[in-house]
């Protein structure tokens, strides 16, 4: 139960890596970065580099996020299904969903918007690993999510170009 445990805080702990990074790379104006680049010429390359493909960056947060996320729910139920047989279950989801609300997400967030320099050159050089790592499955999910895409568009009452020219000119 121990190694449950462990593996749980592990998962917590990436769950964070992942939120606060989400926020911190997304919180760098380019003044930052040129800071950055003024101090760590090699750590602001770095966040140079990956933030060329914010989308790229954002899918794989949120796809390594998902997969911690997923990871740590069924630990916890299998931890309060070992003490709580009868009602491990509703605990187990009560529970997990405050503490990744709370320690995967929000207070990761609110730390990456807060420290988004220091996270920002701290993760770089993990980031320049997990990116290309993930890579396969995020080249998957994208071609899932563009086979998709014409749900997701905007049918019918869009406004021309000159159509919305007009609406700016009144």
């Amino acid at each position: 139960m121990t190694g449950l445990f462990i593996a749980l805080l592990i998962l917590l702990v990436c769950s964070a890596f992942c939120s606060s990074a989400e926020s911190a790379y997304f919180s760098l104006n380019p003044l930052d970065i040129r800071r950055i680049t003024q101090k760590m010429p090699k750590a602001g390359g770095m966040i140079h580099s990956i933030l060329a493909t914010p989308t790229r960056l954002l899918s794989t947060l949120l796809i390594g996020n998902t997969i911690v996320n997923v990871a740590a729910s069924a630990i916890g139920f299998a931890i309060a299904e070992h003490y709580l047989p009868r009602i491990g279950e509703e605990v187990a989801i009560v529970v997990m969903t405050v503490v990744l609300l709370v320690f995967g997400e929000v207070g990761p967030k609110r730390i990456g918007m807060f420290y988004s320099q220091a996270v920002a050159v701290t993760y770089a050089p993990l980031l320049k690993v997990i990116i290309p790592a993930l890579a396969p499955l995020r080249f998957v999910l994208e071609r899932v999510t563009r086979s998709l895409e014409p749900f997701f568009k905007p049918h019918g009452m869009t406004l021309s170009e000159e159509e919305f020219e007009s609406v700016v000119e009144m």
